[in-house]
């Protein structure tokens, strides 16, 4: 009886971390959008990178990116969007009918 609860504690933690690592993300992709670094070129987006501005992201109309972080979760988490598949749903969501 203990172990369960102490299991629900600890996966009711798990679940905060991963709700506050989503809001981190959702804000850091409105901020690229508002900086303009979000670019629509044909069916793919380029999202400019926050720390490094040379390099940009490749995110494809079923909002896959090229950067590290959506290739290592991809695999693990169905429907994982990383902060560049954000923003650049984000910027069609702004843009459509403009």
């Amino acid at each position: 009886e203990r172990a369960k609860a102490h299991g629900s504690k600890k996966k009711a933690k798990a679940a905060k971390a991963n709700d506050m690592e989503r809001a981190q993300r959702l804000v850091k992709a409105a901020a690229m959008v508002q900086a303009g670094a979000v670019v629509r070129e044909g069916q793919e987006h380029v999202v400019t990178s926050q720390t490094d501005g040379r390099q940009g992201y490749r995110v494809n109309a079923d909002v896959a990116c090229t950067c590290e972080d959506w290739v290592r979760h991809a695999e693990s988490e169905q429907r994982y969007l990383c902060k560049h598949s954000l923003s650049a749903m984000f910027f069609d969501r702004l843009t459509a009918g403009a």
